[in-house]
């Protein structure tokens, strides 16, 4: 009877280890994915194409401004016309703002 108990407790123990094992597994699996897609990410926007803007409102107006010295960019009264004259002025970047500035943009 002992012997049927402690070979009981034996398989119980290895299911539990290869349970623990398996969710162990995946959670690296997991965390070598998201630094993957984040090395992936940071490479396409490298920083030479990586433009940091500000955004302002002004009336019906928006104004975009380079956010390292103010340089004024582009203006337009939709985002179709932000977007096609940055696209036109600066081909092949990137731009970035924060959620503050974001909020403007989405407010059109």
């Amino acid at each position: 009877m002992e012997l049927g108990l402690v070979l009981l407790f034996a398989i119980g123990i290895f299911i539990l280890g290869v349970v623990y094992g398996w969710n162990l597994r995946e959670k690296y699996a997991n965390h070598l994915l998201q630094k993957l897609a984040k090395h992936i990410v940071e490479e396409q926007v490298s920083s030479d194409d990586l433009i940091q803007i500000i955004v302002e409102k002004h009336n019906n107006t928006l104004f975009i401004y380079k956010k390292e010295d103010g340089q004024f960019m582009v203006q337009g009264t939709s985002y179709k016309e932000l977007n096609d004259a940055l696209e036109n002025r600066f081909p092949g970047k990137r731009f970035a703002c924060s959620e503050e500035h974001l909020q403007i943009l989405k407010a059109l």
